[in-house]
């Protein structure tokens, strides 16, 4: 019996593509009025590069992507002697967070976590930074777990023990839903849990007890 569900956030209720798109495209445009020669050295293309650089270098906040973000643009503007880099890289990462939670549910999203929300206890477990709280869906969880919060994210346990905490059911009666397959399914399977992988093909292996290639499906797949 299936009493809980945890959701990952990011590719599972929305694209991760198109909110990260908008909100970079609102970053650089800001940091191109107000600190162009930032934009003069870099494209988003190349900051990817510069955080994930950042990241290997500094594995104890790799889990933290808003203090990568934060602390990479920081470093780059150091790098290239602009006046007052720790104010502008501070701006420039909120900024962006702020636009990293404009974002766009996939068709269906809601109206499936309306269904769910009243027979179940619904909460989020993420890598990412979005604050479901503050989104249109913010009503349907009890909580949301992010990583930056944690000494280590996904696939590691203590996110998902957490979650078990907060709920007060066995891991056999909370379904974890996500679309990464070592970071949701096979994590959460190892520690008990019952999965769903959403995805399209031939899963990878046999973690996965449910597959959707939609999440909208799931009120159908549980019987609501």
């Amino acid at each position: 019996m299936i009493r809980a569900i945890t959701f990952d956030l990011d590719d599972t209720l929305w694209s991760t593509a198109d909110v990260i798109g908008r909100a970079e495209a609102i970053m650089f445009e800001w940091l191109d009025e107000h600190c162009p020669a930032f934009t003069q050295a870099h494209t988003p293309d190349s900051f990817v590069a510069v955080r994930r650089h950042f990241a290997d270098e500094n594995p104890n906040v790799s889990h933290n992507l808003k203090a990568v973000r934060k602390l990479a643009l920081i470093d780059a503007l150091q790098q290239l002697q602009v006046a007052d880099a720790s104010r502008l890289g501070a701006q420039a990462a909120q900024l962006f967070q702020q636009a990293r939670q404009q974002v766009n549910f996939f068709d269906g999203a809601l109206d499936m976590l309306s269904a769910l929300s009243p027979h179940y206890v619904i909460g989020a477990i993420t890598n990412g930074t979005t604050q479901i709280a503050q989104t249109a869906a913010g009503e349907h969880f009890q909580f949301c777990l992010n990583a930056e919060d944690f000494a280590v994210g996904k696939p590691a346990a203590p996110m998902f023990f957490d979650a078990l905490m907060r709920l007060n059911v066995p891991p056999e009666q909370v379904l974890h839903v996500g679309d990464h397959w070592d970071q949701d399914v096979v994590a959460a399977k190892q520690l008990g849990f019952q999965t769903l992988w959403i995805g399209q093909g031939t899963p990878p292996g046999p973690e996965s007890d449910h597959q959707l290639a939609e999440v909208r499906h799931l009120p159908a797949l549980l019987g609501h």
